[in-house]
């Protein structure tokens, strides 16, 4: 069963828009133009700037979205730990893309996991979560306003609770949560400029996306700030 993608604010809808899409902002003689075309990855239609979001991290000590994946690329999810598909699927294949990278590539990428189930996934749960997976990625919760905040500045609204689906059978504490399905790929500037789609890419193909963004010259371009 597929969980929902969040809703976009009209204003800028075509930042999750899977069609066909340029960069904007961007010389078409630029070396992030002539990479992008050679990408598996999806361009966003109007990139979002990585907030200064403080989140708690499955180990309890705070994290700052922005400063840490400033100079970074990051392969950012959001989802929750009792996700029966997507959310384990995506996060896998990050992993196994990243597995593929050279130890001095993997440097430069740091994966992060937002869960938009603060209810259940405590620091506890999403630290069992992500030694489950066998992943690197960072787990990250939020209350709901914090949660709220950051899908806002990012463009999208928070589902209502009421948009939770219960499940067949089980007990008030078992639901369905409403999130994206793509995984965010943000860039050293701090820009979500790209992202996979659910089925939209290998790890191999992530893989060779990161590394051919790795030869843009990133000093070059300005931060998101």
């Amino acid at each position: 069963m597929r969980t929902a993608f969040f809703r976009p604010r009209k204003a800028i809808i075509t930042a999750v828009s899977v069609a066909g899409l340029t960069l904007t902002g961007c010389s078409p003689s630029s070396d992030l133009d002539r990479v992008a075309k050679n990408l598996t990855a999806i361009e966003s239609g109007r990139p979002f700037a990585v907030p200064a979001q403080t989140l708690t991290t499955h180990t309890g000590e705070a994290f700052d979205l922005r400063e840490g994946t400033a100079g970074r690329f990051a392969l950012l999810f959001f989802g929750y730990t009792y996700c029966p598909d997507i959310c384990p699927i995506q996060m896998a294949s990050a992993n196994a893309a990243l597995q593929r990278l050279t130890d001095e590539e993997r440097a430069r990428v740091v994966e992060l996991f937002v869960t938009m189930d603060p209810q259940r996934d405590s620091v506890e749960r999403l630290a069992e979560w992500i030694d489950g997976m066998r992943s690197p990625a960072i787990g990250l919760r939020g209350t709901t306003s914090e949660l709220e905040g950051l899908l806002s500045s990012m463009g999208f609204v928070m589902p209502p609770m009421s948009s939770r689906q219960p499940l067949p059978g089980g007990t008030e504490d078992d639901y369905l949560v409403p999130h994206p399905t793509s995984l965010f790929l943000i860039t050293p500037d701090g820009m979500g400029r790209f992202q996979y789609p659910h089925d939209r890419a290998t790890p191999a193909q992530i893989a060779d996306d990161l590394r051919r963004l790795m030869a843009v010259d990133w000093t070059t371009r300005e931060s998101a700030g």
